[in-house]
């Protein structure tokens, strides 16, 4: 049954209360940064300064210059998704829209409402101390082609239950009234959005996860997208949040950029009503310039990625990532109900230009996974675009460099800068750096979610190249999930099951990954993007 909008859990503050309230918090200081996300280390320090070299210009709200890009409609903000905040109970609305440069959100207490009433809250940028929400424009232009577009998200501290929809626009001014404050055409669409809120011991958590899917609708009938079934399972209250672990759109940058924008077009109805959050893969590098030293930048630029979930003004996605102490979109964590999510950039593994990435990573992956408490989030999962165990065939994807992720790079190659992929020898055995297994295991990782191959495969609880026991009740080891078929082509089955494999799917049929997590099971369902239905279905029991 749908649920009714004034069931749901608006991503809306108090009534009563404005967007710039003089109420003080801790939460966000004058930069726009989450305060609990300084650097730790020396590491992070430059790594956020190499970081900022490739940063979007930030535009102030002064700005009045008009758009050149094509790509997006001119007077209607569109690509509205919804992403987590800094806490279980606040959020970021984020879209693109036109040069007007002051973000707002309005608020309406009928969901019918066609009208300018309702409560309108926007906030002044970068505000001292932090209000309860805030609001941030960035303007970005895509260097190659020169197109542009303006960024635009507000955080908003406290999300309540309110029976209201909502809408997105951005203000001429902040002061003033009628057509001075509100350009002519410049509304969203109506929306009816919830957010997963703080959990408690009875909690259960229901989590879609995807990797790989392009947008059937720039390239149709090549394919079954699990975009349309996984929106209907949102409408229908059956997940509370999406997860999308890489390749996003085949490519987010192709075509300027038009086919991101055409991706956050399609994803809309399903991204405004739950967070839908987005891990980096080998398909959001953009721009590759191997003349870079591969020890000071990234050879990839991965311009359109960074653009989308905020990091040109630390806003959108971001907040998120800096709540986790990261200080890029690259890895972050985040809670929802009573599940523990991490997700990382496996690139870092594969490519020499990349391998700089992987000491601070690592350092705060260990972290991270340090600092879980079992009692609150029993459950951790994480999401690893690149698969770390898998099966196809001889190329290096489920051979060396899926062992280079699991034991880590050998270190001749990570001292020579050669790419894993060209790596000729065994890989394990060899004064191996940066191995993620030891990780999961020292540190209880329940699931990894991986995709990059083109199918869907499953591991028995898994550690060294080999299964430690054949069911799934109080594993010994980590469960792996590859379901990088969630709206693409298939990568053919070429070999054998091995060891650690416990079902695929040899039909090569397009799904998505659905997580129900309670405090004592995770039941992974793999659905059909086509019908819903089950393709797969195995319980993870903690008793």
């Amino acid at each position: 049954m749908t649920l009714n909008c004034a069931q749901l859990i608006i991503c809306l503050p108090s009534p009563n209360k404005s967007l710039n309230s003089s109420k003080k918090t801790k939460t966000i200081n004058s930069q726009g940064v989450i305060n609990k996300s300084s650097p730790r280390n020396m590491n992070q320090l430059l790594f956020i300064l190499l970081i900022t070299l490739f940063a979007p210009q930030v535009l102030p709200y002064s700005y009045s210059g008009k758009l050149t890009s094509d790509s997006f409609l001119i007077g209607e903000p569109e690509q509205v998704a919804l992403s987590l905040g800094s806490s279980p109970e606040s959020c970021v609305v984020s879209w693109v829209a036109t040069a007007v440069p002051n973000p707002a959100v309005i608020f309406y207490e009928s969901t019918s409402s066609d009208s300018d009433t309702g409560s309108a809250y926007y906030a002044e940028v970068f505000v001292e101390g932090g209000d309860s929400s805030i609001g941030y424009a960035s303007l970005f232009t895509e260097n190659r082609c020169g197109t542009t577009r303006l960024m635009s998200s507000v955080y908003i501290e406290n999300c309540s239950q309110l029976p209201a929809g909502y809408k997105v626009r951005n203000l001429q001014t902040t002061e003033g009234s009628g057509a001075d404050k509100f350009p002519v055409n410049d509304f969203s669409d109506l929306f009816c959005g919830r957010i997963p809120g703080t959990p408690t011991s009875t909690t259960s958590s229901s989590i879609a996860l995807v990797a790989d899917m392009s947008d059937y609708m720039y390239s149709p009938g090549e394919y079954v997208s699990s975009i349309p079934a996984m929106t209907e399972a949102a409408l229908n209250g059956e997940i509370d949040l999406v997860i999308h672990g890489g390749d996003i759109a085949y490519d987010i940058d192709d075509d300027c950029g038009r086919r991101g924008d055409e991706f956050m077009r399609t994803i809309q109805p399903l991204s405004t009503t739950v967070p839908y959050i987005f891990g980096v893969g080998d398909h959001e590098g953009g721009r590759k310039d191997l003349s870079l030293d591969c020890h000071a930048q990234l050879g990839y630029d991965y311009e359109g990625f960074r653009m989308r979930v905020g990091e040109a003004t630390n806003a959108g996605q971001m907040i998120m990532a800096h709540a986790s102490g990261s200080p890029t979109s690259f890895y972050f964590s985040f809670d929802v109900g009573l599940v523990h999510f991490v997700v990382i950039n496996t690139n870092a593994w594969i490519h020499a230009c990349h391998y700089w990435m992987l000491p601070p990573q690592m350092m705060w992956l260990s972290a991270d996974l340090a600092a879980v408490k079992k009692s609150r989030t029993p459950w951790t999962v994480l999401i690893a675009h690149r698969a770390i165990y898998c099966v196809k065939n001889d190329d290096s994807e489920c051979n060396t460099e899926s062992e280079a992720m699991r034991y880590g790079l050998p270190e001749l190659a990570y001292k020579k800068n050669i790419n894993i992929g060209d790596w000729n020898g065994e890989v394990k055995g060899q004064n191996n750096v940066f191995g993620i297994e030891e990780v999961l295991e020292k540190y209880g990782v329940d699931i990894v979610f991986g995709g990059h191959t083109h199918h869907y495969e499953r591991s028995y609880p898994a550690r060294d190249g080999e299964s430690v026991q054949k069911d799934y009740v109080n594993p010994e080891g980590t469960v792996f999930v590859v379901g990088g078929i969630s709206g693409v082509g298939e990568d053919a089955f070429e070999k054998e099951y091995a060891d650690f494999t416990a079902w695929r799917d040899e039909t090569y049929r397009e799904s998505w990954g659905h997580l129900n997590c309670n405090s004592t099971h995770a039941v992974w369902t793999q659905r059909l993007a086509d019908s819903g239905g089950v393709l797969d279905q195995f319980t993870i029991s903690k008793i």
